[in-house]
Formats: C-alpha cells, structure tokens, sequence
C-alpha cells in the first residue's frame, strides 16, 4: 500500500470516490502476494496499483463499479470455480482471490472512515499499523496504539495476533474459513538499505532501491564522498561518520539490508563487525571472491565466528555485466 501513497494524496484532496481492491488468498503460483492492492476510481478509467501481471485487472475495474454502487464489498475468485473466464485456471497455475471494497474513507459507517485517517497518517510518517477485515467490518491500529474502526467486531485473539505480527516482521495474510474468516492487513515501515560507502555504486544503487520500497541510508566516514551533490537521486538519509557510530543507533531488524560498497577494508571491516551485532536480514559485500576470502581471514583474525561470518554474501548479488550499471542492478537483485 504504501507505493499508493502519492494517488491516495491526490484522490483525497480531490475529494474522489474510489474502491480499494486487494489479494487476499493465494494458492499455489501467482504474480501478487497477499496485502498487494490497487484503488479504482469511480470513472472505472483510473487506477493505481495492481492484483496481478496485468491479466486480472478488468475483471477488477468492472466490479469496482458495482462496490461504488451499493457500496458493498464484493469478494472475486480467478481459478477454477472463480469467474469468468479465469475458470479453466490461470497462466501462473494459481488461484487468487481478491476483495473489491470502497475505500475506507468513502464509507456510510463513520467509525470506518476514521480508519482511512489512521493508515494515511501512518503512510505519511512511515510508521506500522494494521487493518483486521471482514466482510464490510474493519478495525485498525497503529504501533503508537492509536486505534480506528469496529473494534467490537473482532475477537481479543485476533487482534493480539495482528499486533504480534506487526511488532515481528511478518506479512499480510487471510485466517480462518467461511463467514468467520478475517484478512489481517499489516502495513510496516519501509524497509531500511544501510550502503557503507558513498561510492559511484552506491550512488547507481539508491534510485534502485527506492523503485524496490526501501528507505535508504549511506554511510561514509569520508567528507568528499558524503556529498549529497553527488547523487542524481538523494538517500534518504546520508550518514558521515564511521560505522561504530551509527549502526547500532539504525536500528536494523530483519526486513533490513545492508551493503558494503567502500571496497576499503578500513571502512567495510568495522562496518561488518557492527553488523554481526544486530539482526539484519542480509549483509552483502561487495568484491571477488579472492577479496571476500581475504576479508574473512582479517574477520576471523579479528576474533569473529565462522557461524557469525556465514551471515555475509560475498560477492554480493548475481553477476549481469562488468559495466558500473550491470553491477548494480546485480548487487540489488541480492538484496
């Protein structure tokens, strides 16, 4: 939802009726995860988003109209016994089912609307909350604890378990069977890309990286090359200063990621050491693989663990080319 973030200003301010549409269930291949969404103006001509490859997206736009009509939500299933003409099955070999409702603020029920508030707030701070849903009922937090929606609508269990989910990481999924089944909407922060160096990579890598929905930061103890002039597109946050004085203050967690791109063991080899004390979910350096052998022998005579060092994908990402662009794209598709 938060790629959204920019039409959903915009419908808004306009004062627009629009649907929102989202993958719920999944079973086996298929092009969206549960949580992926796409909102649908009341034109039938506009959207944003997307619930599929591109194959799913009419049937969507035709039962849009029909939610912004009655508003009433309306439940689609593509696979066999779904709808016309996805019944023989799709291309992926999936099934997929997706809700088609109006848009939170768009609702008769004054409590739902106050839910549209709560997720946009947390859009545009960049901050967790969660959606519970079934059928037309809904209920939201956010990690502050602010709350929104049809709270008496769901079960003490349920909600214990959004949050959960929300506090670890885990990602938006649909529980239970039949009338009683529930979609639990999580929405976390953008995930953080820590680049330990400011070098051209790095500066090749950012605008890869916020088309991925990551919030970057880069990081360079050296004045010249912490430059904000020296990105075409700016991080999010650039960083001059050596690693132990900021990685543990990033508070990194598991949807996180990190590269080390100095390609100077005197910045990478402190970095790393940082690194192996929180818990990022990947760490990948950049170098061959006779540098990334030598860079382990200097971690190990550091008085680092091979348990610890395994963590670390040295040469980070997959090989596409030898030019600067090919090699960051390739350290990006790893991450």
């Amino acid at each position: 939802m938060r790629t959204l973030l920019s039409p959903l200003r915009q419908w808004i301010a306009r004062g627009d009726r629009f649907s929102l549409a989202t993958v719920i269930h999944v079973e086996g291949s298929a092009p969206r995860a549960p949580g992926e969404c796409l909102i649908i103006a009341s034109d039938g001509l506009h959207f944003a988003g997307a619930v599929s490859s591109g194959c799913l997206e009419n049937e969507v736009l035709e039962a849009s109209h029909e939610v912004l009509k009655n508003g009433k939500g309306l439940m689609l299933h593509f696979g066999p016994d779904g709808v016309f003409p996805w019944r023989d099955g799709l291309s992926c070999g999936g099934q997929i089912t997706v809700s088609v409702e109006p848009w939170w603020g768009c609702s008769s029920e004054a409590a739902v609307r106050e839910i549209a508030a709560l997720v946009m707030a947390c859009l545009e701070e960049d901050a967790g909350c969660f959606v519970l849903s079934r059928g037309d009922s809904h209920y939201g937090e956010d990690c502050g604890g602010r709350a929104a929606g049809q709270r008496d609508r769901f079960t003490s269990e349920e909600i214990a378990l959004a949050r959960e989910g929300l506090i670890s990481g885990r990602e938006s999924h649909h529980m239970g069977l039949g009338a009683q089944a529930v979609f639990i909407r999580l929405i976390h922060p953008r995930r953080k890309l820590l680049l330990v160096g400011a070098v051209d990579l790095a500066v090749r890598i950012t605008p890869l990286a916020h088309c991925a929905g990551y919030k970057t930061l880069v990081l360079d103890p050296r004045r010249a090359y912490a430059d904000e002039e020296r990105f075409t597109e700016p991080p999010d946050t650039l960083l001059c200063g050596w690693p132990a004085e900021f990685i543990e203050g990033l508070k990194l967690g598991r949807r996180d990621a990190a590269l080390l791109l100095s390609h100077d063991p005197k910045i990478d080899d402190p970095a790393i050491i940082e690194l192996l004390k929180v818990d990022v979910g990947y760490i990948g350096a950049l170098g061959s693989v006779t540098s990334h052998t030598k860079r382990l022998q200097r971690l190990r005579e550091a008085g680092q663990l091979d348990a610890k060092l395994a963590r670390i994908e040295g040469p980070a990402g997959i090989k596409l080319g030898v030019d600067a662009s090919s090699v960051a794209m390739g350290i990006m598709a790893g991450v």
